[in-house]
């Protein structure tokens, strides 16, 4: 929420949300470059996503909002990484590890 606060500038009517400003919001550097000025990664940005699309719910639950502006928004499965492996040595040194441990 802190992001689209400071995409949005204050004072905002949030009344005044509409589907073109959330997709410039998610457009905008502001979601996708980090406060480091790396970019964001895949999950943070869906998280985002995810928090704006609940709080535009909110909106027209409350009836704030007559309809949801963030009805549009797709949330894309993030790439998972594979797990890493041990290498060889890695694997032998714990069997020794282990190995020894139960000596004791």
């Amino acid at each position: 929420m802190e992001l689209l606060l400071e995409f949005l500038g204050e004072p905002f009517d949030i009344r005044g949300l509409t589907v073109q400003t959330i997709h410039e919001f998610f457009n905008s550097d502001v979601v996708k470059i980090g406060r480091s000025g790396k970019p964001r990664a895949a999950t943070s940005i869906n998280r985002t996503k995810a928090a704006i699309k609940s709080f535009c719910k909110y909106l027209v639950l409350t009836e704030v909002l007559p309809a949801d502006p963030a009805r549009a928004i797709t949330i894309k499965r993030a790439e998972r990484k594979s797990p890493s492996t041990l290498t060889d040595a890695e694997r032998k040194k714990v069997i020794r590890e282990v190995t020894a441990r139960k000596g004791n």
